[in-house]
């Protein structure tokens, strides 16, 4: 209790920096306690060591970053956590400063505190992927954007121009957030629109987000829109739309339901004006398209265009919720403060026991296999390992520069095998543009499959190679692999 008195002393600012520094602990050391690594954030690793302007599946900057991390710092799982508790601390910071921009210092601090309590912001911080890596970019092009549009000064506008580049180069549907940016702008110059459009921020914000998204779009026109036939492959299905939206909104509502509560019984706001959206001046204009547009054009576009939702699509939706809710209490005073950040605190105390808990139970009942099931991001060192070992005892002196196959457990060689080979995905040169020609007949590669259907597309792949297959358990999980000898063998 003292100590808590003692910290609501002090100013608002640092009390964010203590929150921040306790928040990135916690979930730093839940990350370590699983070895937190999943199938995602190993792909990001296995594209940014292949720099390209775009790869099968998604856009190109949070490969980059993770690229970039590792040409800085050690290839460690520890590493990667460091990046994603990073990346999460920078969308809290933005979200924290775009706070204090719309609200006072004190409120600001309690809407930053609620979104601890937000699944995107916790549990789902200890990923890093396409998804993710919004969390931080989504509050900083809000931040340079409300900037741009209160203040009207070129370097904000020239920001959030490159932000929202960023962001679009991360994952397409950040489309709904300059929506959402672009929709209060309309409200907040409704009168003279067409003339403020046309001056020079809006112009050179438009000039610089083509910049950093047109050679994107050169790749996509040259590639076949490879990342577009992915997401149709995997969403656009006409059986369960109905059923993705309702578990859509529902899952959310949920999710949220933490901050409604607060809302509802520490600042007792009333129901029937909590969800009200204000537009009457730009601050409440800019909340309120920012909490309700991208949730509600997600929604629509999957009923126009027939596609299943994913709830993972709103992780970086809900940063200004907590200043939504903030923004109508109708009771708010030191006691207000001191509820919500017994909460929090409560909250990353029990996280860290939980996890504790859970690896102490874990490590005693459960073998590695149905472990590695249940935290699908554990990766298996021992496979990289054992691959090694035996490419080394096979062909003495010889780095493996190449390895082929299909799933999350190629992905595991490339990160933890020593020179970091690149990847041939699915066996598919057009997934993999890095391969050269003739680079894997001339230097050799390693091939891993767990299934039939992967081992017939290996011997399509390299039909004029006669393969060996062996099969090898490890950690109760089956694989099979063959080697491509090196040309000088």
């Amino acid at each position: 209790m003292k100590t808590l008195n003692t910290l609501l002393k002090k100013d608002p600012d640092q009390q964010f920096m203590i929150f921040l520094s306790l928040h990135v602990c916690v979930w730093f050391a839940a990350g370590v306690l699983f070895n937190r690594l999943n199938v995602d954030m190993l792909e990001m690793f296995v594209w940014g060591q292949e720099f390209q302007w775009g790869y099968h599946k998604h856009p190109p900057f949070p490969s980059w970053v993770v690229g970039g991390w590792f040409a800085l710092f050690p290839r460690t799982p520890q590493f990667f956590l460091i990046l994603t508790q990073a990346n999460v601390a920078l969308g809290l910071t933005f979200s924290y400063l775009l706070a204090r921009e719309l609200l006072e210092k004190s409120k600001a601090l309690v809407a930053i505190l609620l979104l601890e309590l937000v699944v995107y912001h916790s549990f789902s911080g200890l990923t890093f992927c396409n998804n993710s890596i919004l969390v931080s970019l989504w509050p900083a092009f809000a931040f340079f954007a409300f900037r741009a549009l209160k203040h009207n000064h070129i370097r904000d506008w020239a920001l959030a121009g490159f932000i929202g580049g960023l962001a679009m180069l991360s994952k397409y549907p950040s489309i709904l957030l300059l929506i959402a940016a672009f929709v209060a702008f309309v409200i907040n110059h409704k009168k003279n629109f067409m003339s403020q459009i046309c001056k020079p921020g809006p112009l050179i914000c438009l000039a610089v987000f083509l910049i950093m998204t047109l050679p994107h779009l050169y790749w996509l026109v040259h590639h076949d829109f490879m990342p577009m036939q992915y997401a149709a492959n995997r969403y656009f299905k006409s059986g369960s739309v109905a059923f993705r939206i309702i578990e859509f909104i529902t899952v959310n509502a949920l999710i949220l339901s933490p901050i409604i509560l607060i809302g509802k019984l520490t600042f007792k706001i009333p129901f029937k004006t909590m969800f009200r959206p204000n537009f009457s001046t730009l601050e409440k204009a800019f909340v309120s398209s920012i909490v309700y547009v991208p949730s509600l054009l997600m929604i629509v576009g999957a009923l126009l265009f027939k596609a299943e939702l994913g709830v993972q699509f709103a992780t970086p939706f809900y940063f200004l919720f907590g200043v939504f809710i903030v923004s109508k209490a109708a009771v708010f005073s030191e006691r207000s403060v001191k509820i919500v950040t017994r909460i929090v605190y409560a909250f990353l105390a029990f996280i860290l026991c939980l996890f504790i808990i859970f690896k102490i139970i874990l490590s005693q009942f459960y073998d590695k296999k149905e472990v590695y099931h249940m935290f699908y991001a554990e990766p298996i060192q021992a496979l990289p390992q054992f691959i090694e070992k035996e490419w080394k005892t096979a062909f003495p002196g010889t780095p493996l520069k190449y390895v082929a196959g299909g799933g999350g457990y190629l992905y595991t060689l490339t990160f933890f095998c020593a020179n970091h080979p690149s990847a041939l995905l699915d066996f598919d040169e057009k997934k993999s543009p890095w391969i050269e020609e003739g680079a894997i007949q001339k230097d050799g590669a390693t091939l891993l499959c767990q299934n039939a259907e992967c081992i017939e597309k290996a011997k399509t792949a390299f039909k004029s190679m006669p393969l060996e297959w062996k099969k090898v358990t490890i950690n109760g999980l089956d694989f099979e692999y063959a080697f491509v000898g090196p040309k000088k063998f």
